[in-house]
Parts: structure tokens; sequence; C-alpha cells
């Protein structure tokens, strides 16, 4: 029996996820249908449910007030986000938040049941294909940030010199050193950083603004 907590300020919506969930083809029970994030937080603290169904809003801004808040006291308890309007770069800001999947409002009558059993019984996340590519290259772009702090002064700077595509030999000039010094900078920085070519290099200095687009040599 899957234990059920809905928090929608819609009257209307509320009770449908209610029906949905009480009528559909899993074992559920709603032990809560509350409209307000304190009232939300009263009743975890006298029941803990299996999932948590939340309504974030109708596009602009996502009210994640109540995620943020569940997600710090009840780390790992899942939440599924519902609402409408929104673009996939602010549902990966539902996700990112604490949200463990995302339904359009439009989506719960097929889907509403499948998503709640993935999240509760698979522990999968529920984001659309196109969410979940945004949420892995802002993932790996972090990590590549941190990795950006371990070089040195000089690797970092040979790592936007390559950027802008200037030769070993050129960078070596430029900085008073051997050719075979650059590419020992080289070797270590893209050790580090995990980059592979010094396209990769670029790819990535332009991503995270290092260098401007006309700094680039043709």
């Amino acid at each position: 029996m899957i234990k059920i907590i809905v928090s929608a300020e819609d009257i209307l919506l509320n009770e449908k996820i209610r029906r949905l969930m009480t009528e559909g083809p899993l074992q559920t029970r709603v032990i809560g249908s509350v409209r307000h994030t304190h009232e939300l937080i009263d009743m975890l603290e006298q029941e803990l449910p299996d999932i948590i169904i939340q309504h974030v809003g109708s596009g602009g801004t996502p009210k994640l007030d109540a995620i943020f808040q569940v997600t710090h006291s009840y780390l790992g308890l899942p939440i599924l986000a519902v609402g409408s309007g929104f673009d996939d770069e602010i549902i990966a800001e539902i996700i990112k938040a604490g949200a463990m999947g995302f339904l359009e409002v439009s989506q719960l009558d097929t889907v509403l049941a499948a998503a709640v059993d993935m999240l509760v019984s698979q522990k999968h996340t529920y984001v659309s294909k196109a969410v979940a590519q945004k949420l892995s290259e802002e993932i790996q772009m972090l990590n590549l940030m941190a990795r950006q702090q371990r070089l040195s002064e000089r690797e970092f700077q040979v790592m936007k010199m390559i950027a802008r595509g200037l030769s070993m030999k050129e960078i070596a000039e430029e900085l008073s050193v051997s050719v075979r010094t650059i590419y020992t900078y080289r070797a270590r920085l893209m050790e580090k950083m995990g980059l592979k070519s010094n396209v990769a290099i670029r790819h990535y200095a332009l991503g995270r603004f290092l260098i401007e687009k006309d700094e680039v040599k043709d």
C-alpha cells in the first residue's frame, strides 16, 4: 500500500489528484490532502507518506517553498511535482530544488499512476528526456567547474589561450617559455579537467564565458 499526501492550493486539482490515486490501478491510500506548506509540514510530523504529490503552480516562477522545506527536513522522501506551462529549463530547476519527478497537469489522467509507481517502487526520477539531458549537462558542467579549481594559474592561462586558437608555438612565445613546457601545461590541464582535445577546451571556455567568441582565431 502506497501512502500519499496531496498538496495543492487549487481545491479542484487537489480533489482530482486524490480521486485519481484512490480510484487508480495502484494500491494506494491518501493519508492527507493539504493546501498550504505549513499544513504539509504539520502532517509530516504526524505520519510520513511514501510520496508527496506537490502542485508547484502554472507558468512564471514555480512555488518551491514546500519542496525546499521537505527536502531539508526529510531527505529522501519522494516528491512528484505537478504543474503546467513551465519550459524544460524551469522543470530542471524544480528537480534541482528536490523534486524527484515532474508531471504536466494535462498528463495526470494518463500517467500519474505510472509516475508514482516509478518514484516509489523503482526509485527512479520521472522527467522527460529533454529535462534529463539538461540536468546531465548541468551536472557535467558543475564537475568541470570543480576540476577547474585544481588548475594552477599558469595552466588556467594556457587553457584560455588554447581556447582562443593559439598554437603551442604562439603560446610559448607570448609566455616566454619553451614549446615543450606548453605541451606539459596542456597535458596537465587536460588530465585535471578530463578534456580530450583543443576543441573540448574551447567548448568549455566558451560555455563558461572564460573567453568571448570574438577572441577565437579563425
